[in-house]
């Protein structure tokens, strides 16, 4: 269900009846059922119909047509121990202080957290009513928070368009507000553009306050864009979702500049405490704010996944429990000396840094495409000049801030970070590569602005081929035999799975965030459909179809020509070619080996792998094969007999 006042008026229906709720991500539809069963739901409230035979009724909110699902009542208490409390919502931690986890928050719990907030920002003296932008996507808790808060407060709920997210572009009577509670994290403000910047941190500012949480504190980046004249006031807001969001939150505005980059969490609210114990940890403790975690209360202190320090009776963030060695690592002395010095220069707003291979990747407000490889040189000459070669990096990258990429949780997503000097795949926090190569074409190079690691795809008929193919800065290309571009488009991110000849009728070619492009047979690149999820899998095809396997576990079917979408949730990603035999489909996951009808896109069988498979399935005589990482080997007949062999 998309923001609207239909969605609004639905929750507080469930309020007065003290029914509680969890938003489900529907997109792809058929994944709703699973989520369904994970949270016991018994009843969906849906903005457009679900997939599958389930009966519905409709109901009409402010002129929306909603339908409901009533499903097999479930009550909590038969799930756990309520404690005869009152229960409000539940929703899944993002995972990235571990597995992800599914909370059940109550009445008193939540209804702390907005007590505080209300009483130290949404007080007016003048009787006027507040504003609450409701900015944050709704399967992150920080969303409900916004939600209810302006229920409880009695305040304006401000409701955005919903590509507010992805637009560069501010809605017009935006500017005629007044927003007095705007939430967002460390990772999405820096990939903002620098109209959104702007809008936030100029002068009268329709912004009020912004909260900043979930991650550490960003003093460097904000050093930067605060002026004298911004008027917006800045909070540090710290907590987890198994407490129902914030803990502690700064008690006055952060003043700009700061001369050290360390901010506090900031005080505890009124019903919680955060602690330092076992060797730097950070707990939060309370005698009310205590939710239930994979059906079990989790207790009246709660690690929140994450090491700090404590100076002058404050308590500072230093790290996640769950970083590794191969992550990003906090500023150091390198990285410090680029952000003050290149700031203003190029404006640099953060410096990250990988330890293998060892680079640095310098992130700069979106400018001049041209301009990358100068900071690049320059910052490369001037480490070089500057310090010992024991500071220096094998390689510094530049990018633009709008090529990092988060959830819709705003977290950092992983990237595969190509080492190509030595060949192998490393994982990284957040980046990927943008090198120059070379393609041949007979007796002309082109050359591209980024790295290309997917496969040419040829197309044409003798005499008139041309050439398909991606590059890392999610520039699509054709290409005649003698290197003559015929067509160039950008997709918005890196191209890691190669194109394909759809039987020489046309071609098809996507890029990591969801966007697919045909090529017609001139060589003239369209843009055909976005699909949501991640594509790390190599698109393949059948008679009238191609398919798709995205990370979020779902299997698209596409028709090659009205681009009609139908999709199944298959449990498992796929890093193999699938492989279609006997109008079935055999797909080689990373936890489950999957067959599927091609006709009604039933799965037939679905077996777990102990290990996962990372090579394409291919056909042997009448058995599909797999192999899987350690080397065993899967052998499917006809009656779907999987046999192991090492």
């Amino acid at each position: 269900m998309k923001k609207s006042p239909g969605f609004v008026a639905a929750v507080l229906e469930l309020l007065k009846q003290e029914i509680p709720f969890v938003y489900l991500h529907f997109d792809p539809l058929k994944y709703a059922w699973t989520m369904a069963k994970r949270f016991f739901v018994s009843g969906i409230i849906s903005d457009c119909k679900l997939e599958g035979s389930a009966k519905f009724e409709e109901i009409k909110i402010f002129e929306e047509i909603f339908y409901f699902y009533n499903l097999n009542f479930c009550p909590l208490s038969s799930i756990f121990d309520t404690k005869e409390l009152i229960f409000i919502y539940g929703t899944q931690t993002s995972g990235t202080t571990g597995e992800p986890k599914t909370v059940y928050v109550t009445k008193r719990c939540i209804y702390s957290n907005i007590r505080d907030m209300k009483e130290a920002f949404l007080n007016k003296n003048n009787g006027e009513k507040c504003c609450v932008l409701w900015s944050t996507h709704p399967s992150f808790d920080p969303s409900l928070l916004e939600l209810l808060l302006a229920i409880e407060s009695n305040s304006t709920l401000i409701i955005p368009p919903t590509d507010f997210d992805k637009s560069d572009n501010i809605p017009f009577y935006f500017n005629f507000l007044s927003i007095d509670f705007m939430q967002t994290t460390p990772t999405k403000l820096m990939m903002m553009s620098k109209e959104r910047i702007k809008w936030i941190f100029q002068k009268d500012s329709p912004c009020k306050n912004l909260f900043i949480g979930g991650e550490i504190f960003p003093s460097t980046f904000l050093n930067q864009i605060i002026t004298p004249e911004t008027t917006v006031k800045i909070y540090n807001i710290y907590g987890v979702t198994e407490i129902s969001c914030w803990a502690t939150f700064s008690s006055f505005p952060i003043k700009f500049p700061q001369k050290n980059s360390e901010i506090s969490i900031g005080s505890n609210m009124s019903d919680t405490v955060v602690e330092i114990v076992e060797n730097g940890k950070i707990f939060i403790k309370s005698e009310s704010r205590e939710c239930v975690v994979n059906f079990e209360w989790n207790g009246k202190s709660h690690f929140t996944g994450d090491y700090g320090y404590e100076k002058d009776g404050e308590i500072y963030i230093s790290g996640r429990a769950t970083q590794k060695i191969k992550g990003l690592k906090p500023t150091n002395e390198i990285q410090e000396y680029i952000l003050k010095k290149y700031a203003s220069i190029f404006e640099v707003i953060n410096v990250l840094k990988s330890d293998i291979p060892s680079t640095l990747i310098i992130i700069v407000l979106q400018n001049d495409k041209n301009e990358l490889n100068v900071i690049e040189k320059t910052i490369e000459k001037d480490i070089l000049e500057s310090f010992p070669s024991r500071y220096h990096s094998s390689r510094i990258i530049a990018i633009f801030n709008s090529e990092l990429k988060t959830t819709q949780n705003g977290d950092l997503a992983r990237f595969v970070f190509m080492n190509f000097n030595e060949t192998k795949i490393i994982q990284s926090e957040n980046i990927f590569v943008k090198e120059l190569k070379n393609i041949n074409f007979e007796q002309k190079n082109f050359k591209t602005d980024a790295c290309v690691e997917v496969p040419v795809v040829e197309m044409g008929e003798v005499g008139e081929k041309f050439y398909i193919f991606g590059s890392f800065s999610g520039d699509v290309y054709t290409l005649k035999s003698d290197g003559t571009l015929v067509d160039k488009k950008y997709l918005g991110s890196p191209i890691e799975v190669p194109g394909i000849n759809f039987w020489n009728i046309c071609g098809f070619i996507a890029s990591t965030n969801g966007r697919i492009c045909k090529i017609e047979n001139n060589g003239k690149i369209k843009q055909f459909l976005k699909i949501t999820g991640e594509i790390k899998c190599p698109i393949f095809y059948g008679k009238e179809n191609i398919y798709i396997i995205t990370t979020e576990n779902m299997l698209w079917q596409i028709d090659h020509l009205s681009g009609q979408v139908d999709t199944v949730f298959i449990g498992t990603s796929s890093r193999g070619t699938p492989l279609i035999h006997n109008k079935k489909i055999y797909i080689p996951g990373i936890k489950e080996f999957v067959i599927i009808d091609q006709t009604t896109l039933l799965i037939l069988n679905q077996i777990p792998l102990l290990n996962p498979i990372f090579t394409n399935a291919f056909l042997w005589k009448n058995f599909v094969i797999a192999i899987c990482a350690p080397g065993e080997i899967i052998i499917v007949n006809q009656v779907w007999i999987f046999i192991n062999l090492r």
